[in-house]
Parts: C-alpha cells; structure tokens; sequence
C-alpha cells in the first residue's frame, strides 16, 4: 500500500534479525528463540516477560506472605485498606511515581515490538482530554508502553498533560499487583474516576492539563484478539463519549 499516512516507518530495534531467525529451532508448530540471538534482544524479551508475568508473581508472594501466620498482622489491615480505599477513583493520582514510570527497562520493552509514539497534532496543556485507544490485544501491551511509561516520549511529546492510562477497577483488589500498578500511575475505568480525574488538579483544580486513555473495545475485545486479525469492539461503546461532553473533555482518537 503506497497511500501516505503521514506516519514515518518502523524500525526494527533489533539489527540482524533476519540473520538469527534462520537458526531459529522449530518443533511441533512452535519456533523457537536460537541460542544466537542479540544480547539486547534478549534484555528486551526479558522485560517484556517481566511484565506479563507481573500479576503471577506479585499474587504468588502475597500468598506466600499470607501461608506465614507471623505475617497476618500485617497483612489483615493491608487487605481492610485495599478494600476500603479510594485512590484508583478519587482523581487525586497519589502513589503515582514519575521514578517508575521512567526505568531503563520500559525502553528495552518499547523495543521489543518495536513500540513507537506519533505526534500528529499539537495538544495545548489548557484543555482536558480522553484518549481513545484500540486494538486491546490480549493484555494492551501498547498502551502500556505509550501511556503507563515514559519509555516513548509522551511526556516530552506533549508537555503540560498529565495522561492517565485506565483499566478496570477489579485489578484494583489484587493484593500487591494494585500497588504496582497505582505507582505506574494507572487509575480505575469507572464513571466516577473518569470524573474526579478530569475535573481536579491542574492550575484551577478544574481539571485542565489532563488526560486519561481508555481502551474502548475493553476485555471484550481481548477475547477476539487473533494472530493476523484485527477486530474492533466499537459499537455500543458511548460511555467514553457521554464523559467528554460532561467533563468538558476533547476526544482524541
């Protein structure tokens, strides 16, 4: 396809990919990484490994924690606060850290796909926005990598906007895995956390300088997710629509 997008072409991250790829090992339908692969593309594997099993492992030590009866006087109030509290809705963005966010290893799992970020028009830092993301994938790795982390530039790329990645307020009762994922600055999907992020902070706490990205087609979306397959889950999809027009917000797809 020779129609211009406007949008410039990716490049691969790894070089000589095509020269180790032969050496690939397949078996039963599954190619194999070969042994002679790139040092950095092994880091990036492993970041992207990293963060997949991420939820597995935070689960898996909370209960290793809570399998030590020495333990449960600390964890019983842990599970109260996680139940009890508000931060994933109240707009405030506490536990939020730019530190986190920032990581070496976030570029390393940018680079991976590889992921990049295109700025096509310019966004002032006096408006309110919501970010229209799609497709969901099975676990919006992109969205991640362009709005959970600084690894592709979004900070730099439109200065003055705070950007919200939202995902369901379920992943929010995930012992540990909900404070990793507040301190990467994601907040709760609901009606109500769309509200108080888009009408607080900034320099009238009103709001302006502020943005959240919503997946739209949601978990859903996921479940069509297919090697070679794009299907979108639009349709029926005006929640997004009606919290712009009653937060002030402008929609950008």
């Amino acid at each position: 396809d020779d129609e211009d997008t406007g949008y410039p072409p990716l490049i691969l991250a790894a070089q000589g990919q095509g020269r180790y790829e032969r050496h690939a090992w397949k078996a039963g339908g599954i190619r194999f990484v070969p042994l002679r692969v790139p040092v950095v593309r092994r880091l990036q594997m492993a970041a992207v490994l990293m963060h997949t099993v991420s939820i597995l492992a935070l689960v898996s030590f909370f209960f290793f924690l809570a399998a030590i009866p020495l333990n449960w006087p600390l964890l019983v109030p842990y599970l109260i606060h996680l139940s009890l509290s508000t931060a994933p809705s109240d707009g405030r963005l506490r536990f939020r850290s730019e530190f986190l966010r920032s990581l070496p290893v976030w570029r390393l799992f940018a680079g991976y796909y590889p992921a990049e970020l295109h700025k096509t028009y310019e966004l002032p830092p006096t408006r309110k926005y919501i970010f229209g993301y799609h497709p969901h994938g099975i676990i919006s790795h992109g969205a991640w990598a362009a709005f959970a982390t600084n690894a592709l530039g979004f900070r730099d790329k439109f200065p003055g906007i705070t950007n919200t990645l939202l995902t369901l307020d379920s992943n929010f009762r995930i012992p540990f895995y909900r404070d990793w994922i507040l301190a990467m600055g994601i907040r709760s999907v609901s009606k109500e956390s769309i509200w108080n992020t888009l009408t607080r902070g900034g320099p009238n706490n009103e709001g302006m300088g502020r943005g959240v990205t919503i997946v739209i087609g949601g978990a859903r979306e996921s479940l069509e997710a297919q090697p070679g397959h794009l299907r979108l889950i639009i349709k029926g999809r005006k929640g997004f629509i009606k919290m712009a027009l009653r937060t002030g917000a402008d929609l950008v797809p």
